[in-house]
């Protein structure tokens, strides 16, 4: 299961716990302190999403990046023992 949608069921279970905890205490209405408690709880799991998203597209650059590197570096060596093929049929 997505991590994400586990972190929308659990948030909007633990919001609606905290407004029956505030009506049996408070006697606050559980319509009013639900769709308050479940917004503020949205707001912490997309703010925690866009956070995770920017961790995995920055590792992802990261390693393109590497790949990327490790593809020039083999590029230029092949050219070096070209250049040395030549240079060694040229001296032959």
């Amino acid at each position: 299961m997505n991590r994400y949608f586990l972190l929308a069921v659990i948030s909007l279970f633990l919001s609606l716990f905290c407004s029956y905890i505030l009506k049996a205490y408070f006697e606050m209405p559980i319509e009013s302190t639900f769709s308050g408690i479940a917004t503020v709880g949205v707001i912490i799991i997309t703010f925690y999403t866009y956070e995770d998203q920017k961790k995995e597209k920055k590792r992802i650059d990261s390693e393109e990046e590497k790949n990327r590197t490790t593809t020039r570096q083999r590029d230029s060596a092949k050219l070096v023992v070209m250049q040395i093929d030549r240079a060694d049929a040229v001296m032959k």
